[in-house]
């Protein structure tokens, strides 16, 4: 397991090396989960260690909301002021971000 969050943390670093380098403003993890990615397809296979540690790793997930409730507490001026807009910028960006993600697992189980 540790070797495949090694890998991980090589793919996150290498996401933060390519942003501040290309400075573009996709943030460092995005770029290396497509990296990630782009090394799957191309190895056509996930190495079982990177498997585990990514399986040990998905419950641990909801944490990662609290922060950002908490920083949703202390900016109560910016959402009664934009709450409405961010609202429904959230809702429509999650309709194309749950689409691509249901094909994206329907090509991978083929």
């Amino acid at each position: 397991m540790l070797k495949g969050l090694f890998v991980l943390l090589v793919f996150l670093v290498l996401g933060e090396a390519i942003q501040s380098w290309v400075a573009i403003p996709v943030p460092s993890s995005i770029i290396g989960m497509i990296l990630l990615l782009i090394a799957f397809i191309i190895f056509k296979k996930i190495p079982q260690d990177i498997e585990t540690a990514a399986n040990k790793l998905a419950p641990l997930l909801p944490l990662f909301i609290i922060p950002i409730s908490a920083g949703l507490i202390t900016q109560t001026d910016v959402i009664q002021t934009y709450g409405l807009k961010l609202f429904i910028i959230l809702t429509v960006s999650l309709i194309p971000g749950a689409i691509v993600t249901a094909l994206i697992i329907k090509w991978g189980q083929r």
